[in-house]
C-alpha cells in the first residue's frame, strides 16, 4: 500500500462529535495510565520495547492520548498517517518491536471499551480499528522507506 493510499483510507474516517472529543480529552490521563498498567504487567514487555524502553513506552502512551485528542478536533488523514509513520520509525530505532504496536492498539481498544460509554466508543473505535487493519501496511511502508535511505 502506498502512502497516498493509506492517507486516502484514513481520510474516510469520520471525526468524532464535539461531545465525544471532550469525553476523550477529559479521560486522556486515565486512559494512558490504564494502557501503561496493562502493558507493563506483561511478562514479555522488555522483549517488546527493548531493555530500556519501558519509560519511552509510558511517554508514548501519554503522547498518544494527547495526539489523538488533538487529532479528533482537527482531523486530517495525512497528519494521522504521517505521525504514525514517524512514531514507528522513531520507536523502532529505540528497540521497539513491530509486535508491540499491535499489542498496544489492542490494549487501547480494550481500555476504551471499558472506560467509555458505548456511544462514545463507537465514534472513537474506527480510528483504532483503522490502525489494526493498516498496521502491517504502515510497517511495510516504513521499512521500504528506511531501506531506500
Amino acid at each position: 500500500m502506498t502512502r497516498d493510499e493509506l492517507v486516502n483510507s484514513a481520510n474516510r474516517l469520520v471525526k468524532p462529535s464535539p461531545e465525544v472529543q471532550s469525553c476523550y480529552e477529559r479521560n486522556i490521563d486515565r486512559l494512558a495510565e490504564s494502557v501503561t498498567n496493562y502493558l507493563s504487567a506483561r511478562d514479555d514487555i522488555e522483549q517488546l520495547v527493548g531493555e530500556h524502553g519501558v519509560d519511552m513506552m509510558i511517554d508514548n502512551h501519554r503522547n498518544h492520548a494527547r495526539f489523538m485528542a488533538h487529532l479528533f478536533k482537527e482531523y486530517s488523514g495525512e497528519v494521522f498517517v504521517n505521525t504514525v509513520l514517524w512514531v514507528l520509525k522513531t520507536y523502532k530505532a529505540h528497540g521497539f518491536q513491530d509486535i508491540y504496536w499491535s499489542a498496544q492498539i489492542d490494549c487501547w481498544l480494550s481500555v476504551l471499551k471499558a472506560m467509555l460509554d458505548d456511544a462514545d466508543y463507537q465514534e472513537i473505535e474506527p480510528f483504532y480499528n483503522w490502525l489494526v487493519v493498516h498496521m502491517a501496511a504502515l510497517q511495510t511502508y516504513e521499512e521500504q522507506v528506511l531501506e531506500q535511505a
